[in-house]
């Protein structure tokens, strides 16, 4: 009883937002984390400015556990420890697994911002402030990895990329992006 009463007291007293400057869903600069945005952004600054990032870093999505009514971007991902949750894009020290900068992933719906891997990256390399060391390792999982993404890290960052590949044909490969043959047929298993 006492618990509830707190969370209660807290969803009505407590704000980090002004509700006037709100845009309404649908409209230009609709925000979903319009009410949390603020804490979101100063608890980045403090863990960039908290930690140095080394030489190596990794990025890939994360899942916060949520099970509830009141977010409408809740994510349900089989393969990941905590299924039903909140999807975050995160940039992580390699070594700590400390996170540097992270992006909460808020659906399809929001036309605000790309979804692609390289503008996940882009936007994760330039919140954690990583743009002027050029000497880094990024390691990937198989959605990041590409000859695209390659490319470009090293052109923008002079980051060099090492991630898994899985060798399929899938169709959402690029025409530059390393080609491969199907597993059956390389095998001789036609």
């Amino acid at each position: 009883m006492i618990r509830y009463a707190y969370c209660t007291f807290m969803r009505h007293f407590i704000h980090f937002s002004d509700r006037s400057k709100r845009k309404g869903k649908g409209a230009i600069g609709f925000d979903p984390l319009f009410k949390v945005r603020h804490p979101l952004d100063v608890m980045m600054k403090g863990m960039c400015l908290a930690w140095n990032a080394g030489k190596h870093v990794m990025i890939d999505e994360s899942m916060i556990r949520y099970i509830g009514r009141a977010v409408s971007y809740v994510q349900w991902m089989l393969a990941k420890p905590i299924k039903h949750g909140i999807k975050l894009f995160s940039l992580c020290y390699g070594v700590s697994a400390v996170i540097l900068a992270f992006e909460v992933y808020v659906g399809k719906d929001d036309e605000s911002k790309d979804k692609s891997a390289l503008a996940v990256c882009d936007c994760l390399v330039d919140d954690a402030g990583l743009t002027a060391n050029r000497d880094r390792d990024l390691y990937t999982d198989n959605y990041y990895t590409s000859v695209k993404l390659a490319k470009h890290m090293f052109d923008q960052y002079g980051w060099t990329i090492m991630g898994i590949i899985v060798p399929t044909n899938k169709e959402s490969r690029e025409d530059n992006d390393i080609p491969f043959l199907n597993y059956q047929t390389v095998h001789g298993m036609e």
